[in-house]
């Protein structure tokens, strides 16, 4: 895939005609998506893993039934 095909979904239409300031723009809105992204992830992240954590914790073994 060329260079112009990889671009295209990443900066939008028309990105062929973007000035320079219109460049360094478009970077900084994907930065704070992805920024936005990642914080997202990492909030489900620690949510998860503290109900998950105790859904998961290993039970002890019984042993009134050997």
């Amino acid at each position: 895939m060329d260079t112009a095909a990889q671009l295209a979904p990443i900066l939008g239409p028309e990105w062929e005609t973007y000035t320079a300031r219109r460049v360094e723009e478009r970077a900084c809105e994907l930065e704070r998506e992805t920024n936005f992204a990642w914080a997202v992830v990492d909030s489900m992240r620690v949510r998860l893993a503290e109900s998950a954590g105790s859904v998961l914790q290993p039970t002890p073994a019984n042993d009134d039934h050997a």
